[in-house]
């Protein structure tokens, strides 16, 4: 056998044994699976989602395992931990301060993490509204990037135009989006269609299951 075929065979050989032992790796800090990713070949903690062996630290949580079918984090026993949610929403009446109030005590007792931007406003006393606004998006933004899940709440045809716009963008990253409509009649195809599911008001939202992320079409 020439020299190239038995280098090939051993190459590949190699490739398969390492494939195999990278599903069996553990972060040594929180004992998470640590998988192989497509981005340069990182190995990254599923469960605290730092760079695996030598290199993973801090914000570990030890209770949480890995659910293979989707890869969000099941906690041991009940519940659901370690799953960050960006809930979008509009704040600028009583009845939107209500519903958007509601959603977070409903998606907080369910152990979930939950980034509302209402409560990461910054003060606008001391900069002007150019700063504000750009520290404001920038900061929103980037809590989207962070999260597994977005939660945003719909009022039918109409919807706020901040909470639409975070949609759209969670769809453009791949998040997974559960939409809470909060209306009678119609909606918007563009928002019923980008969601991996579509709940019936705030009842809907306390019972879906956020460990399955079941989908549920708008239109069936």
């Amino acid at each position: 056998m020439s020299r190239f075929f038995v280098v090939s065979a051993l190459h590949f050989r190699n490739r398969a044994a390492g494939s195999s032992a990278r599903r069996h790796m553990t972060s040594p800090v929180c004992g998470g699976e640590v998988c192989r990713t497509k981005y340069r070949g990182s190995a990254l903690c599923a469960v605290c989602r730092r760079v695996g062996a030598a290199g993973s630290r801090g914000n570990c949580k030890p209770a949480v395992r890995v659910s293979a079918a989707i890869g969000f984090h099941r906690e041991i026993g009940n519940g659901v931990s370690g799953v960050n949610i960006y809930l979008a929403s509009p704040f600028f009446n009583e009845t939107e301060r209500k519903n958007h109030d509601a959603a977070l005590a409903i998606l907080r007792e369910k152990g979930l993490e939950v980034y509302a931007p209402l409560l990461h406003q910054r003060g606008r006393e001391s900069v002007s509204r150019k700063t504000w606004a750009e520290a404001t998006f920038r900061d929103d933004a980037a809590a989207i990037r962070r999260c597994d899940v977005l939660v945003p709440l719909f009022y039918g045809l109409y919807s706020d135009s901040g909470a639409a716009w975070e949609c759209g963008y969670g769809y453009a990253l791949g998040k997974r989006i559960v939409a809470v409509h909060l209306h009678e009649g119609k909606s918007n195809c563009m928002i019923n269609c980008s969601c991996r599911a579509n709940v019936r008001g705030l009842d809907g939202l306390r019972a879906y299951d956020f460990c399955a992320l079941p989908p549920i079409n708008y239109y069936e």
